[in-house]
């Protein structure tokens, strides 16, 4: 498969590309690793079991947020055709050993890619691109060959440190696209319900997502304890967020947190005060002034996980409350960097090729 480190420049001009679909790149084994990934949007329009392979010239390098987006240009026997891929976001890229000028306009290259289940666009979700000098740089995932050697990982002894959300990649590619139906809903959320349209989705306009959905944002998220508590940096977000130990704060699509930590170790947060907004308990359904957040965090395996059980309640738009329970796994701690803030026609970019 395109992509080995030691592929040759030579190799790579006197092979000809093949966009026949191929074997998966989403093979089983690597639906139960957790990974740092994350979808803005659902990947359901990409056929993640086939792959095809495109060589030409790069046209565009799309280096924003919440999505990378590469352009090329391809000479086939019948013409010229024009190429769009769908990559990582940029701390996703910068992780996998990107950097802002890997790929300039004019470059060669040959990618591979997920296409997409309308055979009449080209338009395709990145894995690869492999330049003619033989660097190749990976989309969402890199090979163990491929990563750093780090130190061992600490255990933590509290939430201090770098978590992730413990998902797939196919399972944070895919995500959720509907509201969750089986909730005890309000007649007012039945309606939402009704309504739901994908292109609703306040982060499409790149507004904030508020909690709980922050909760299951998959990517990186730095606790650092405090005087007062605790600031949580959450990595590919300008929302961040800031827990008390005893109620401070402005309310707004994160409310006010307050923590205390438990008679067994565990850490609990209550949150109130927040704000009515659109899609503000779950994908689809609205949330009112009166929502309320349970969290309970759990170290567990040694330091090495993080479990959180959490409850949502809001009398307006839900009947009862309603529980999850999510895990973390520690990271080594990392700077999480300067990006491009997000942008609402790349946050809306792939829809051109869904209609």
């Amino acid at each position: 498969m395109l992509g080995q480190q030691s592929m040759t420049a030579a190799r790579f001009v006197d092979e000809k590309p093949s966009k026949q679909k191929r074997c998966s790149l989403w093979p089983i084994w690597l639906a139960l690793l957790p990974v740092l990934g994350w979808a803005h949007h659902s990947r359901l329009a990409f056929d993640l079991d086939a792959s095809i392979t495109v060589e030409g010239y790069v046209t565009e390098v799309g280096w924003t947020n919440p999505h990378f987006y590469l352009g090329m240009r391809e000479q086939t026997d019948t013409g010229e055709v024009n190429w769009v891929f769908e990559g990582h976001s940029i701390p996703g890229l910068l992780r996998n050993g990107w950097s802002k000028t890997s790929l300039r306009v004019d470059d060669r290259v040959r990618v591979v890619a997920n296409p997409s289940r309308r055979e009449e666009v080209q338009f395709a979700l990145l894995d690869h691109v492999t330049r003619v000098d033989g660097n190749t740089f990976y989309s969402f995932r890199r090979p163990d060959n491929a990563r750093p050697v780090q130190p061992p990982l600490q255990p933590a002894t509290d939430l201090t440190g770098t978590w992730v959300l413990i998902r797939s990649l196919r399972a944070n590619l895919i995500s959720v696209v509907e509201p969750p139906k089986d909730w005890p809903l309000q007649p007012i959320a039945q309606v939402d319900v009704e309504k739901f349209d994908l292109r609703d989705d306040p982060a499409l306009r790149c507004e904030p997502l508020g909690l709980p959905r922050m909760l299951v944002w998959p990517y990186a998220r730095r606790w650092r304890a405090l005087d007062d508590g605790f600031s949580v940096e959450i990595e590919h977000s300008e929302e961040h967020r800031r827990i008390y130990d005893r109620a401070q704060g402005h309310t707004g699509t994160s409310g006010i947190s307050v923590g205390t930590k438990q008679p067994d170790g565990s850490y609990k947060i209550v949150t109130t005060g927040f704000v009515p907004q659109p899609w503000g308990n779950a994908r689809g359904i609205g949330s009112s002034d009166q929502k309320r957040i349970t969290e309970l965090y759990t170290l567990e395996e040694g330091g090495y996980k993080l479990r959180l059980d959490y409850s949502l309640e809001d009398p307006v738009y839900l009947r009862a409350p309603v529980t999850m329970t999510e895990s973390f796994r520690k990271l080594h701690d990392f700077e999480f960097g300067e990006e491009p803030p997000c942008d609402v026609a790349t946050a809306t970019r792939h829809l051109d090729f869904e209609r």
